[in-house]
């Protein structure tokens, strides 16, 4: 008896490729693992092996990415992309891009809605003059809210991007010089910033929350200061941090950690009180 039953080509090279035609950037962001930010053809750090402004796209219609450190060679297309960033094979590449296209290179899944841009942030110096903004994008993919953010130097009376070389100020940083005898609550982001604003209080954030490298202690000295982490170890760590950069600075500092925080938020707690 002869097996007449073809071959299934459904993860072959050609009708993958096919499949991908107008979704490269998106496969290289969500199965390759590529940060969209880093997608513009700019150099940035690369996100396998790390290395300062070695990473950039050098083919956006073929989704060919270079790193001058670990892909440097084979690095034509979005499927070898795959196969490093994610340590796959050629087949498993495969089977990875028609999954994320829905099972099925005939039937891609829809795309995600597009970015937009939902609210802009500008951080000034004392006297109100911008030195860089937080720009937060929204978009729903797969049924699921998500979001990004980018930062922005004013350099030379534009806005370009990134903040290299640019120190950090605390949000509001005008308010709180102006307004000196008023308690200043610290928060986690400029959407909870301006929610205390609204109701009258005087607050401020750093940039990149948890992760910011603002030292505190150099622009709230001698001041009254309520902390207000996230509820998530990242946020009460962070509280931690602040309150030690401000210990011995003159300071008042109190903590509010949100119902629900449990054992993690006591022992954040007793180590900012010990501290």
């Amino acid at each position: 008896m002869i097996n007449t039953r073809r071959k299934d080509d459904s993860l072959s090279i050609e009708r993958i490729k096919e499949a991908a035609q107008g979704r490269i950037l998106d496969i290289l962001e969500h199965v390759a693992g590529v940060p969209a930010e880093y997608l513009d053809g700019k150099h940035h750090p690369c996100p396998k092996c790390g290395g300062k402004d070695r990473f950039r796209l050098i083919d956006s219609d073929a989704g060919g990415v270079f790193c001058n450190q670990c892909f440097n060679e084979g690095n034509g297309d979005f499927l070898a992309a795959v196969q490093h960033f994610c340590g796959v094979s050629l087949p498993e590449s495969l089977r990875s891009v028609a999954d994320y296209l829905g099972n099925s290179p005939a039937t891609p899944k829809p795309k995600p809605t597009s970015k937009k841009l939902v609210a802009t942030w500008v951080y000034s110096d004392a006297d109100g003059k911008p030195l860089y903004r937080v720009k937060r994008y929204e978009w729903t993919e797969n049924g699921e809210p998500e979001k990004s953010f980018i930062q922005e130097r004013f350099a030379g009376g534009k806005w370009e991007k990134g903040i290299k070389n640019v120190s950090p100020v605390p949000f509001n940083w005008p308010a709180i010089t102006e307004r000196s005898d008023e308690p200043v609550f610290i928060v986690e982001g400029e959407k909870c910033c301006e929610a205390l604003t609204a109701l009258g209080f005087l607050a401020t954030t750093a940039s990149g929350g948890s992760n910011s490298k603002l030292d505190w202690a150099q622009f709230l000295k001698r001041r009254r200061v309520t902390i207000f982490p996230d509820n998530d170890r990242p946020g009460y760590e962070y509280a931690l941090k602040v309150a030690d950069q401000l210990h011995g600075s003159g300071c008042e500092i109190s903590v509010v950690f949100l119902s629900g925080s449990g054992e993690l938020g006591s022992d954040l707690a007793s180590s900012i009180t010990e501290s």
